[in-house]
C-alpha cells in the first residue's frame, strides 16, 4: 500500500557521484551537447528576419545604433517610462544589443546579434546539464536531458528574433542561480548567497519575468533537494524583496511606456480559460511540436465552444489532480509541473503586456521545470547494475533519445528555414494562424517600406476586415492615400483613425492635410491645432497650420505659425516663402520680398521662391511707375 513521504532532514542535499574522476566525462559531455546544439541551430545566424517589435529594439532605436556610455546610463536611469522601447524595463537586454552594435552589428545584417544569442542558448544548455548533473549524479542522463533540451523546436523563437535576447539573458542568470543555489545548499555561506541574490537581480534587469525564482527555489528545496523547513523558507526573503520591488518597476514602466491592461477584461471567467487554455497548450506542442508559429491570438469566440479552450477546460483541471495523485508515490512530478506553471504564471496573459494569448518563448525557463522528473528518471534507469541485459537495455534507451533528438532537430532546421527573411516569415505564420492580423498589419509595413504599396494596401484592408477596431492599419491606408493625393478616400481611414486613437499626431496630422486639400479649412485648423499641443517640435504641423488660417484670411495667426516654425527651425526655406505669400496677401510687399530673398539664400534652387519674388518685384516696380 502506498505511503506518504516521511520528512527528509534538513541539510540532506545530493551531491553527484563520481568524485575528482568525473571532471572529464562531464566536461566531455558539455562539449558534445553544446556541439549538438549550435548545429542544429546553424541556420539562425543567417536568418535576417524582423519580428515584429525587433525594430524598436534595433532599426528604430537610437541608443543600441549608437553605442555609448550615455547610452548604456539611460538604459539604466530610465525605469518609470523607458523612452526607446514601448515595454517594460529591461536594461541588460537593451545594453546587450547596443554592445552587439558596438561589435559591428547592423539593422541589414543582424548576423552579430544572432551570434551573441546562439552563444547564450549554448550557455543556458550547458548550465542545465550541469545544474541536473549536480542535482542527480548521472553525466549521461543530464546530458541526454539537456540535448533534448537545447534542440527542442520550442527554443528556435529567442535565437533569431533579436527582440527575445531578453529571453535567452534572463534565462542564463536564472539558471546560473539555480546553480549558485545548490552550491549554497552544499555549504551554505554568505558569498554565495549574495551571489545568488545578484544573479537574481540580473536576470530580473534583463527581463521581469523571471520574479518567480524564490519560489522555484522553495520547489527545489522540497524535491530534489529534500532540505524544505521554515529555515530554508525565511532563507527567501531578501530574494522575495527583490522580486516585489522588481514587480513594482515592471507594473510602473510598463504602465508608463505602453500602457497596462488585462486582455481578459479582468473577468475572471475568462483568465480561468486563459490559463487552462495555455497549460494544456504548451504541454502539448512540448510533447508534439509541430506546425509552430510565434504569435497565436486569442481564439474567438474566446468561449467553450472552441476546442482549444474546451481542451483546457478539461485538461487543467486533470492535470493537476493527477499531479496531487502523484504525490503519494514520488515527488518528481508534483514539483515538476508546479515548478512548470509558477515559472509560466507572469506570461499566462492574465495582466496584459501582450495582445495574444500563446507564445512558446514563454516556456524556455519554465520547461526546466519539465526536466527535473525526465532526467530522475533516465538517472534512474540508467543506474542499473552494468549486466549484459541492462547494457542492452542502455543501449536501446540511448538509441532512442538520439533519434529523438534527431527528430527535434530537423524539426528546428524546419523552422529556422522560415526566419531567413520577414516576408517569408510573415507569410509563414499567416498560413498557420489567418486571423493574425497584427501579423498581417507588419507585413503590410514591410511591404509598404519596399515600395510594394499596392500589396501594402491589400493587407491593411484584410486588417480592417478583420478588425474595423485597428487603428494602425486605418491610418497606415490613410497615409497612403494622402501620399497619393487622394484626400477623399484617405478620409474615412484617418476619420477613424483619429476616433479611435485621438492623440495619434501622426493620424490628426493626415487628417488635417486630407481637409485642407478638400478645402475644409476649418476643420483642418483643428486637427492642426491639435497636434501643436500633441507634439510642440513638430514644424511641418506649423506650416500647414498657418497655410489654412490665411486660407481662412486670418493672416495675423499664420504669421504666427510661421514665426513658431522658424523658431523651431531657422533654416526652413519653406516657413520664409509661406510667410512671403501671407505678408503678400496682407499688402505688405516689401516684407514678403525679403522672406523670399532669406528662402532663397537658404535653398537657391526653390522655384516657387524665385517665381514669387520675380512676380512681387514686378509688382512694386509696377506701382512705382504709377
Amino acid at each position: 500500500m502506498p505511503t506518504r513521504h516521511k520528512p527528509a532532514p534538513p541539510g540532506r542535499v545530493p551531491v553527484p557521484r563520481g568524485g575528482k574522476g568525473a571532471a572529464p566525462r562531464v566536461l566531455s559531455a558539455v562539449a558534445l551537447v553544446c556541439a549538438g546544439v549550435a548545429l542544429a541551430h546553424w541556420p539562425a545566424l543567417s536568418a535576417q528576419a524582423f519580428s515584429l517589435d525587433d525594430p524598436q529594439y534595433v532599426l528604430e532605436n537610437p541608443l543600441v545604433r549608437n553605442p555609448s556610455w550615455s547610452a548604456a546610463a539611460r538604459f539604466l536611469r530610465e525605469v518609470r517610462k523607458p523612452s526607446t522601447v514601448a515595454g517594460y524595463y529591461q536594461p541588460l537586454t537593451m545594453i546587450s544589443l547596443m554592445l552587439d552594435t558596438a561589435l559591428g552589428g547592423r539593422p541589414d545584417d543582424l548576423r552579430v546579434y544572432h551570434r551573441t544569442s546562439l552563444a547564450l542558448h549554448v550557455a543556458n544548455t550547458a548550465l542545465i546539464l550541469l545544474l541536473l548533473y549536480r542535482l542527480f549524479g548521472s553525466v549521461l542522463a543530464a546530458a541526454a536531458t539537456a540535448l533534448l533540451f537545447g534542440v527542442h523546436p520550442l527554443t528556435v523563437e529567442p535565437v533569431p528574433w533579436v527582440a527575445e535576447r531578453k529571453t535567452l539573458l534572463a534565462a542564463f542568470f536564472a539558471l546560473a542561480c539555480l546553480g549558485m543555489y545548490v552550491s549554497y545548499t552544499q555549504r551554505r555561506t554568505w558569498p554565495r548567497y549574495a551571489g545568488c541574490a545578484a544573479l537574481y537581480l540580473l536576470a530580473l534587469l534583463s527581463k521581469p519575468t523571471t520574479t518567480p525564482l524564490p519560489l522555484l527555489l522553495v520547489l527545489v528545496d522540497y524535491w530534489p533537494l529534500r532540505r524544505l523547513s521554515w529555515r530554508s523558507v525565511t532563507e527567501k526573503i531578501p530574494l522575495l524583496i527583490i522580486g516585489v520591488a522588481s514587480a513594482v518597476v515592471t507594473i510602473l514602466s510598463q504602465r508608463g511606456a505602453a500602457g497596462l491592461a488585462s486582455p481578459t477584461g479582468y473577468d475572471p471567467l475568462r483568465g480561468g480559460l486563459t490559463i487552462g487554455h495555455n497549460l494544456v497548450f504548451y504541454l502539448r506542442t512540448i510533447v508534439w511540436p509541430v506546425g509552430l508559429t510565434w504569435h497565436y491570438p486569442f481564439p474567438e469566440p474566446f468561449a467553450l465552444s472552441q476546442p482549444a479552450v474546451l481542451a483546457g477546460v478539461i485538461g487543467t483541471p486533470l492535470l493537476l489532480v493527477t499531479l496531487a495523485i502523484s504525490w503519494r508515490w514520488t515527488r518528481a512530478l508534483l514539483v515538476g509541473g508546479l515548478f512548470f506553471i509558477v515559472a509560466l504564471l507572469p506570461t499566462l496573459n492574465i495582466v496584459g503586456f501582450t495582445y495574444i494569448i500563446a507564445a512558446h518563448k514563454f516556456t524556455y525557463l519554465p520547461v526546466v521545470g519539465l526536466l527535473l522528473p525526465l532526467n530522475a528518471w533516465l538517472a534512474r534507469l540508467l543506474s542499473a547494475p552494468a549486466h549484459r541485459p541492462a547494457y542492452a537495455w542502455r543501449l536501446v534507451l540511448g538509441g532512442t533519445l538520439l533519434a529523438l533528438a534527431a527528430l527535434e532537430a530537423h524539426a528546428t532546421r524546419g523552422y529556422l528555414d522560415a526566419w531567413q527573411d520577414t516576408e517569408r516569415l510573415y507569410r509563414y505564420m499567416l498560413d498557420r494562424t489567418p486571423q493574425a492580423y497584427a501579423v498581417r498589419y507588419n507585413l503590410g509595413v514591410f511591404l509598404e517600406r519596399q515600395k510594394r504599396v499596392d500589396e501594402a494596401v491589400r493587407e491593411y484592408q484584410h486588417v480592417i476586415a478583420q478588425r474595423p477596431d485597428h487603428w494602425r492599419a486605418q491610418a497606415a491606408l490613410g497615409n497612403i492615400f494622402v501620399q497619393r493625393a487622394q484626400p477623399a478616400e484617405a478620409l474615412p481611414y484617418l476619420d477613424a483613425a483619429v476616433r479611435l486613437k485621438p492623440n495619434d499626431v501622426g493620424a490628426c496630422r493626415n487628417l488635417g492635410f486630407a481637409l485642407a486639400a478638400l478645402g475644409r479649412t476649418a476643420e483642418a485648423v483643428t486637427h492642426y491645432q491639435r497636434v501643436r499641443a500633441l507634439d510642440p517640435s513638430d514644424v511641418w504641423v506649423r506650416l500647414s497650420l498657418g497655410r489654412a488660417l490665411a486660407a481662412g484670411n486670418r493672416f495675423e495667426e499664420a504669421l504666427a505659425c510661421y514665426d513658431e516654425a522658424l523658431r523651431l527651425n531657422p533654416a526652413s526655406a519653406r516657413a520664409h516663402f509661406d510667410r512671403g505669400v501671407a505678408l503678400g496677401r496682407m499688402n505688405r510687399a516689401e516684407e514678403a520680398v525679403a522672406e523670399y530673398r532669406r528662402a532663397l539664400e537658404i535653398e537657391p534652387d526653390y522655384a516657387a521662391a524665385r517665381e514669387q519674388l520675380e512676380a512681387t518685384l514686378r509688382w512694386l516696380g509696377a506701382r512705382q511707375d504709377r
